[in-house]
């Protein structure tokens, strides 16, 4: 199903595309080039891109473009669905507020590419400590090939994990931080399932078991529903955070957020 939702947005960019190019008088190509178009849809799986990421990765026009991948996102199931804990108070975190571990995770291997020489985390996490959006990380990633927004900030935790600093109070404002229930009931799973995730080799299915539940836990992945897919998805998400600021001896704060 998931595959058939990606043809549907790829084909909605095309129609868009096209449209476009009739409106402004110009060719199809001008608007988007072909690998573009295909880079736009990959990376806006996980999540629609913004008008800035989508510009500065090269996208000449994105009047329309924007709300054609917001519908999208929305009518999938990526939009109003509360999967996580959705009472709970927010990580705080100054404006640039950029957190330097004291000192690599115990476990974290550095494994630079014969190529390039960097690891494979490298590329995003300088690119992002440079000012670079996530968004415009993964449509134009070093290699090339688009890889999801989720996979740019994977990089960037990373980074982290291996003692690099990391601005949090940017990264805080493109992707999802645990709340303060969210992180109790991490906490919680840790303790339950007689966890250290400090130490190498925790596994998420192993730490997630008492969030998800034992009958979902013992299923295999084809016998779980959309509803199920998805609120794991989050949950794996959370999980990666909240076992890589744990990995680096980060004790977050929590509070009411502040317009």
């Amino acid at each position: 199903e998931r595959f058939a939702q990606l043809e549907d947005l790829q084909k909605r960019i095309v129609a868009w595309r096209l449209q476009t190019a009739e409106k402004l008088r110009l060719a199809p190509a001008t608007v988007m080039p072909e690998h573009l178009l295909v880079k736009v849809a990959y990376a806006s799986a996980k999540g629609p891109l913004d008008a800035d990421a989508l510009r500065n990765a090269g996208v000449r026009v994105v009047v329309g473009l924007v709300d054609v991948l917001a519908k999208w996102f929305e009518e999938t199931g990526g939009k109003g669905k509360e999967t996580g804990a959705s009472h709970g108070d927010p990580m705080l975190f100054r404006d640039e507020e950029i957190f330097v571990p004291t000192a690599a995770w115990k476990f974290a291997q550095y494994k630079p590419n014969k190529k390039t020489g960097l690891a494979s985390w490298e590329s995003s996490y300088n690119r992002f400590m440079a000012g670079e959006h996530p968004q415009t990380i993964a449509i134009n990633p070093a290699n090339g090939r688009a890889i999801q927004v989720n996979t740019v900030i994977s990089h960037i935790i990373d980074g982290m994990t291996h003692g690099k600093p990391v601005n949090l109070g940017r990264l805080s404002s493109k992707t999802t931080f645990p709340n303060s229930e969210e992180w109790k009931m991490l906490e919680e799973a840790e303790r339950t399932m007689n966890l250290d995730v400090t130490e190498d080799g925790t596994k998420l299915g192993d730490l997630l078991t008492p969030i998800m539940g034992e009958e979902f836990s013992a299923k295999e992945f084809s016998e779980r529903d959309d509803d199920e897919k998805e609120k794991y998805s989050k949950w794996c998400a959370l999980a990666k955070l909240y076992l890589a600021f744990r990995r680096v001896g980060y004790i977050p704060s929590f509070g009411p957020s502040v317009v």
